[in-house]
């Protein structure tokens, strides 16, 4: 998130220090019509149609129009569905976020940072506001949602 800032301590651009990846060869991020992207960083591969705001958006993740995605870093192959609302959050990577489904939030001092663990589906019924932690289901039927000691 410091790279959003105005002075960030490194450039990201910098040709005498070039930033070297072994990633997968993904298109160009497309941004389309309906999108809002106020300053942050959208990989390749990424769709962003909805309304992003000081975030990381990784590889191959699908903002929908309609979803918002504020101070928060999403990893890559995440949908964040129309409707929903991630905030102050890390989102882990093939996580899938429903209509109508909120995490995060809150002030993080507070709060906290909401957490998404990997391969998670949260709808709009789910405990995922500031400071929760959504864990992967130990076995098919379940996801783990708690909130810290």
């Amino acid at each position: 998130m410091d790279l959003l800032g105005e002075d960030p301590p490194l450039d990201l651009d910098d040709p005498s220090w070039p930033v070297l990846t072994r990633g997968v060869q993904r298109p160009p991020a497309r941004i389309e019509e309906s999108a809002r992207i106020d300053p942050s960083l959208v990989s390749p591969g990424a769709i962003v149609a909805g309304r992003v705001v000081r975030s990381v958006i990784g590889p191959g993740v699908m903002v929908e129009d309609g979803a918002e995605v504020v101070e928060a870093i999403v990893f890559h192959d995440t949908t964040v569905e129309g409707g929903a609302r991630i905030e102050r959050a890390l989102v882990d990577a093939r996580v899938r976020v429903r209509r109508g489904a909120e995490v995060g939030g809150g002030d993080p001092d507070d709060d906290g940072l909401a957490l998404v663990g990997h391969g998670v589906e949260v709808g709009p019924d789910d405990d995922a506001g500031p400071g929760a932690r959504i864990e992967p289901a130990t076995s098919h039927d379940e996801t783990h949602a708690r909130r810290p000691a």
